[in-house]
């Protein structure tokens, strides 16, 4: 067999596809051709996942990637592809009056992206300094059908923010609102969570299944524990599809309330990080790769970080099994992890801390067949100086051979 790339000797880890064995991954074009590639197979670039997880390219559902179109907008090549992320979803960055602005800048980078469209007209531009205007009886329906009919595959969803000082004087109207506006558009609604007006069971009782409440872990006023407890109507919102999002940030997240709602059985459907300009090289978030290394720490078993990152966030973009997978005939969507044995402390705004003692560490990311990122520990000359690799006659799509 012959490729275009093979990642070698790797654990290839697939818990959305009941994956889990070790050996190679053959991947020409765009898609993976072979996940039990044979021992013989030639490739134009080989690299060696030794001591590797081989997963699905990981997925954040919850960023503010607008570069140049918002305040807090980030560059997600820079922040992401570097830490083995390889499709984000814009949350709400942009309201209906400059969403297309944003679309057009994200076409230029490289990592797969999707919007979630903000009920506000300009969405979260400044949101810190300039709460969004929450008010419905400006919303104007015929523009978000416009919108959801002109870009059905990128505008995944709506957004509003519950918080108490956003929505203010308007109570939970708006929130309710935001939940008929997107029945009518058939689509998701992404609900802030943080110091919600009502109680979050009163919150998780307004939203649908397929609905997702973000930043479910926050510790600030109404939280997922009331007298210590998650609500048994919190259990059976999730059951019956409500996605609970972590979408840690700076300010979303505690790791005690976070500890007792994993302790009591309550686990995240997706995970995520908020990212944005302000957050991103924060101790406090800083990567996915952080967080999830963050949840194995509190609890959470690999099996259920790695869904929460892969097959979960795949589905909620409306691309299951097409993203988040490391099935044959799909797109080679791909990150090479170590799970390093190595110390570190995490902490939360409150000054909570949590020692983990293991941490993920990114060593390559495929993205559509094309390496994206590679670190120098994934190099394989497969016992060959690069002179004699050469005479082989591979030669590497960008110039040199391997």
């Amino acid at each position: 067999m012959r490729a275009d790339l093979l990642i070698k000797n790797g654990h290839i880890y697939d818990p959305g596809g009941g994956i889990d064995h070790y050996g190679d991954i053959a991947v020409t074009g765009n898609r993976i051709i072979s996940i039990h590639a044979d021992p013989g197979t030639q490739a134009c670039q080989v690299i060696d996942a030794t001591g590797c997880l081989v997963v699905p390219g990981l997925i954040d559902i919850h960023t503010h990637v607008s570069r140049f179109a918002t305040h807090i907008g980030l560059n997600p090549d820079i922040a992401c592809i570097p830490n083995g992320v390889t499709a984000v979803v814009d949350c709400g960055s942009s309201g209906i009056s400059n969403f297309r602005a944003v679309l057009r800048i994200l076409r230029d980078f490289e990592i797969r992206s999707r919007l979630v469209l903000h009920v506000s007209a300009g969405g979260q531009m400044m949101s810190t300094q300039f709460a969004e205007n929450t008010d419905p009886s400006v919303w104007n329906t015929r523009y978000f059908e416009d919108a959801f009919r002109e870009y059905p595959d990128d505008l995944i969803g709506l957004k509003i923010r519950a918080s108490r000082e956003v929505l203010g004087a308007y109570g939970m109207k708006p929130v309710k609102e935001a939940v008929g506006l997107a029945e009518h558009l058939g689509t998701r609604l992404f609900v802030h969570a943080t110091d919600c007006l009502c109680t979050m069971k009163e919150l998780a009782a307004m939203l649908r299944p397929g609905d997702v409440l973000c930043h479910i872990y926050h510790g600030d006023g109404n939280t997922l524990l009331r007298e210590g407890l998650v609500a048994d109507s919190i259990y059976k919102a999730q059951k019956q599809g409500l996605i609970l999002d972590v979408a840690q940030g700076q300010g979303n997240f505690s790791i005690p309330l976070a500890a007792e709602c994993i302790r009591q059985g309550l686990f995240p459907d997706t995970i995520s990080t908020d990212l944005n300009i302000p957050n991103w090289d924060s101790p406090l978030v800083f990567s996915l790769l952080m967080t999830m290394s963050k949840f194995l720490a509190l609890g959470l078993p690999l099996e259920e970080v790695i869904r929460a990152v892969t097959c979960r966030p795949a589905a909620v973009m409306g691309m299951e099994g097409e993203l988040g997978t490391l099935k044959e005939g799909t797109t080679a969507d791909i990150s090479v992890l170590q799970l390093a044995e190595k110390q570190t402390m995490f902490r939360d705004k409150y000054g909570n801390q949590i020692i983990a003692e293991k941490k993920f560490m990114p060593l390559a990311t495929v993205i559509s067949g094309r390496m994206q990122y590679q670190s120098s520990d994934t190099l394989c000359w497969d016992g060959k100086t690069p002179e004699a690799a050469s005479d082989d006659g591979i030669s590497h799509p960008h110039g040199f051979t391997i």
